[in-house]
């Protein structure tokens, strides 16, 4: 709102150009920004800037030239106009033309580069541009509000690389201005400049805020907090000032605070000076990577925004970081750069151990299982080779049958023994009488094996060392040890065991194993070199084709893991295998599609992955709707980021009811089959009608849809019966008729209506 013109809701800001005003959003120092509908009927923002006068030419002209940038993490800027004070729309074109002082190079600011004709003096600039759900600093006010510190932070976490991957793009010197190639530093990167658009982030403001001039980004404590020490200094930028400004960013989203002692002006700019920032909100290995990011010098920062992002994440996965070296770059495929970001974010996510290998949703302790099912995680000895849950009294057990070579058969054929390489005696910690016989080599392998079941490594470890000792032909304490020492992610220590139990007798599980622990320590042609041995020893195995396609992934091979992880899937579908997850098969075979540009069948492999119920349900919903986007199908792809939102509420808050209703609804009433899970929907909604006693109409209503979808047409009439009964007024009791007619009709609720 300038001091001569005053804007209503209902007005054209722009009389003739279709933009009508629909409500007032908020005031800036720059000026006001609308909700309004497009002359199409869509919605947008318009921007309404206060301007100087003599700068009004030059931002126009600049935001010509960069209006052409187009990338899904960008805003997109509809159309612009310059105003008059008294409100007349002015000339589009100057009478002379725009120039450029010479070449841009990377990282200098537009501003220094243009001038502009001499005209009437505007008033105003309004812009038109995309419509944001709400900024991430509204999302942060949510967080606060319901109690939280910040931002959870695996959502945060995909919202900075959705800002990482629009930063990088500017940042590229790809983007032709009228004077060459050249690259554009946004230089106001802020929580207010984020914007949540269908569950992701685009970064608005690119073409604004370093063109506003030196005032806009330098006046305000808002906006000092995130600019880099040189913008501050010597209104110089780098190719690192954006990714200062995202490094506090994040902080802030994450903690609720910023990381200054004070919050005057002076406290911010001597806290810059002094890097002095307080990263306490977070643990330490995001302390050390932000410290990075946020370094004075800007040589000293990650190499890209990308890159502070993957080591947040790393940071994060890991409780803290020992290495902050950042991965290296990998290069770019322009039609497929940001569907492939966020499947590897995913992929990040789901496999790190540091920065890919491993995570503990691999690691599931020993405990009661099947007869002859070995738990998951790391492959044990085969059943008939291990001592039985309940074993003979230690002092006398029974005969065991082991891989196990004779001392004639050693591994140079010499007959020579393999001389251990356990800890001594001493460290076998027996608990056992003083007057008691020292417990037999069988016996301590066989109650090592027991402590290995029963998840107490430490004693596992000490007696398989005793059996170790004893038996020093035999594999099997070597490689329950190495499973022990596995378990406690001691992976050198594994990899001794393991390599000692394969000197003796080589094995497919042994190879499997060590491979498995030479991923952890990401020792990649190691692994591979394993998992080929593997193969070649057992073809018949699924698990050896799951890890060796998983190294493929990281090797960026797309269709050797697709086939390996389709051989796996093959085998572990006629026989499951311990060591993996079917659905995670599924899960990592749709990502390596979906990265070779199949985004169909990705789609498909993610769907069965769901129908499976994969531990971390949320991923696999953001990476499908990652495939349907590359479709073109955008309200797929809306309502598995909406589902994969709902997913990690549930995992913050099991008994988030509201979450649970919505999910379940989806899963139950989605138009499109492949988004419905009758099964899920039912659990949810059973747990829905549990936490209010079976008496709220619209629970019981869900149940119903829930039951009817999973073909459970007469427990859905029942329901829903009782559903009709319960409701509070009129209007409820006709739609819940409405759907009872359609449950007698052996019919499910297939309108994708979630009014409930």
């Amino acid at each position: 709102m300038t001091a001569r013109h005053t804007y209503r809701e209902g007005e054209e800001p722009v009389p003739g150009a279709g933009y009508r005003l629909v409500c007032f959003l908020g005031r800036g120092g720059f000026g006001e920004v609308w909700k309004a509908t497009t002359p199409g009927g869509a919605e947008a923002a318009i921007k309404i800037i206060r301007l100087d006068g003599a700068e009004g030419r030059k931002e126009f002209r600049a935001l010509q030239l960069v209006k052409r940038i187009r990338h899904p993490n960008l805003m997109p800027i509809m159309a612009f106009w310059l105003k008059s004070a008294d409100g007349a729309v002015l000339d589009d074109a100057p009478a002379g033309p725009t120039q450029l002082l010479g070449p841009q190079t990377a990282g200098e600011p537009l501003q220094g580069t243009m001038i502009g004709a001499s005209l009437a003096p505007p008033a105003e600039l309004i812009i038109a541009m995309g419509l944001g759900d709400k900024s991430l600093y509204d999302r942060l006010q949510e967080c606060l509000a319901q109690g939280r510190p910040g931002i959870p932070v695996e959502e945060l976490l995909g919202y900075m690389e959705d800002a990482a991957e629009a930063i990088d793009f500017l940042n590229q010197p790809i983007h032709d201005l009228g004077a060459g190639p050249c690259a554009i530093q946004h230089c106001d990167v802020k929580p207010h400049n984020l914007m949540v658009v269908g569950g992701a982030v685009q970064v608005c403001d690119f073409g604004l805020a370093r063109m506003m001039g030196v005032d806009r980004a330098t006046t305000g404590a808002a906006s000092i907090a995130y600019a880099p020490p040189e913008l501050l200094d010597s209104n110089t930028v780098s190719s690192t000032t954006d990714q200062y400004s995202l490094a506090i960013t994040y902080y802030e989203l994450r903690s609720g605070k910023l990381p200054y002692a004070g919050e005057s002006i002076s406290a911010v700019l001597e806290a810059k000076n002094q890097d002095a920032y307080d990263f306490s909100g977070c643990s330490s290995g995001e302390q050390i990577v932000l410290r990075r990011a946020s370094a004075r010098d800007p040589r000293q920062r990650f190499p890209s925004a990308t890159h502070l992002v993957k080591a947040l994440r790393e940071a994060v996965a890991a409780g803290d970081v020992r290495r902050t070296d950042p991965i290296a770059h990998r290069p770019r495929r322009p039609a497929m750069h940001v569907a492939k970001g966020l499947v590897l974010a995913a992929l990040l996510g789901a496999l790190a151990c540091g920065a890919w290998w491993w995570r503990d949703r691999w690691l599931v302790p020993f405990g009661p299982k099947p007869e002859g099912v070995e738990p998951a995680g790391i492959v044990s000895v085969p059943p008939e080779a291990a001592s039985p849950p309940q074993a003979a009294p230690i002092a006398s057990p029974p005969p065991a049958v082991s891989r196990q070579t004779s001392a004639a058969s050693g591994p140079d054929g010499g007959g020579k023994s393999m001389p251990s390489a356990d800890a001594p005696a001493s460290a076998v910690k027996t608990v056992a009488p003083a007057d008691a016989p020292s417990p037999s080599p069988e016996g301590l392998l066989g109650r090592g094996t027991e402590f290995l079941e029963k998840g107490d490594y430490d004693k596992a470890i000490d007696d398989l060392t005793g059996a170790a000792r004893l038996l020093p032909n035999d594999v099997r304490p070597l490689s329950r040890r190495g499973t022990a020492r596995f378990r406690k992610k001691d992976y050198a220590g594994a990899v001794e065991d393991f390599t000692a139990a394969l000197r003796i007798s080589p094995d497919a599980r042994d190879h499997l194993n060590r491979g498995r622990c030479y991923a952890a320590m990401e020792r990649l042609a190691e692994a591979m070199a394993d998992f080929d041995a593997a193969i070649h020893s057992d073809p018949a195995g699924a698990a050896a084709f799951f890890f060796r396609g998983d190294g493929y992934l990281k090797l960026e091979k797309y269709s050797e893991a697709v086939s390996d992880f389709t051989e796996a899937i093959l085998r572990a579908s006629e026989r499951p295998d311990p060591a993996f997850a079917l659905s995670d098969a599924y899960e990592f075979r749709g990502s390596a599609c979906l990265l070779s540009d199949r985004a169909a069948e990705a789609a498909k492999d993610f769907t069965e992955a769901l129908r499976l119920k994969p531990r971390d349900r949320a991923s696999v919903h953001q990476l499908r709707a990652s495939a349907y986007e590359l479709l073109n199908r955008a309200p797929l792809a809306e309502a598995d980021q909406r589902m994969a939102a709902l997913w990690r509420r549930l995992e913050e808050k099991r008994d988030d009811q509201a979450a649970r209703r919505e999910l379940a609804w989806l899963l139950a009433a989605h138009p499109e089959a492949d988004l419905r899970d009758g099964a899920t929907a039912l659990e949810l909604a059973t747990l829905a009608c549990q936490a209010t006693g079976e008496k709220d109409a619209a629970d019981l209503d869900l149940l119903a849809a829930a039951c009817a979808e999973s073909g459970r047409f007469d427990e859905a009439v029942r329901w829903a019966t009782k559903a009709v009964e319960l409701a509070p007024n009129l209007e409820a009791k006709d739609r819940y008729r409405g759907h009872l007619a359609r449950f007698e009709k052996r019919t499910p609720l297939r309108t994708g209506d979630t009014e409930r």
